[in-house]
């Protein structure tokens, strides 16, 4: 799908994989904006490093008036269908050298969630393998715990 499609507004919730590379053209900040103004919300998931440098970047070209913020466990995300009492959530790299997992947010006028950006971390790869085995039971579980709080608080936001 096409971030310049009119199709993006059938769909409640988006998810970006590597948006390090992200260069929206005008017509993409144009759709994107009106996409989250109509309630729409975004998952942005593995990246790593310098890359939550451009996705902020990114995002302050949809919104020039909003920053991403860290998110903490205060937010009410955490606590939306599964009580996540930690942030700690070890990404499924062999070799992770780009720093701590953290997670980014940005609200809307009424100060609901927007977005959720997964930075240092790659919550797709544990989703693609969970069934195969091929990577850690809990951080996989935990992973899939942290998606479907996304997704209610989403639908209920």
């Amino acid at each position: 799908m096409q971030l310049d499609s009119q199709e993006i507004f059938r769909y409640p919730f988006l998810y970006f994989s590597e948006p390090g590379y992200m260069d929206l053209t005008d017509m993409e900040l144009t759709n994107l904006r009106e996409y989250f103004n109509r309630g729409g919300f975004a998952m942005f998931d593995d990246f790593r490093g310098r890359a939550l440098q451009n996705l902020q970047y990114q995002m302050k070209r949809v919104f020039p008036e909003r920053e991403m913020f860290k998110l903490d466990l205060s937010n009410p995300v955490w606590k939306t269908f599964y009580d996540i009492d930690s942030l700690e959530m070890p990404p499924p790299y062999m070799n992770n050298d780009s720093g701590t997992p953290t997670f980014w947010g940005m609200k809307d006028d009424k100060g609901h969630l927007i977005l959720i950006a997964n930075a240092d971390n790659d919550f797709g790869e544990f989703w693609e393998w969970v069934d195969r085995g091929e990577m850690p039971f809990r951080p996989a579980a935990q992973s899939v715990r942290f998606g479907i709080n996304y997704l209610v608080y989403a639908m209920t936001h």
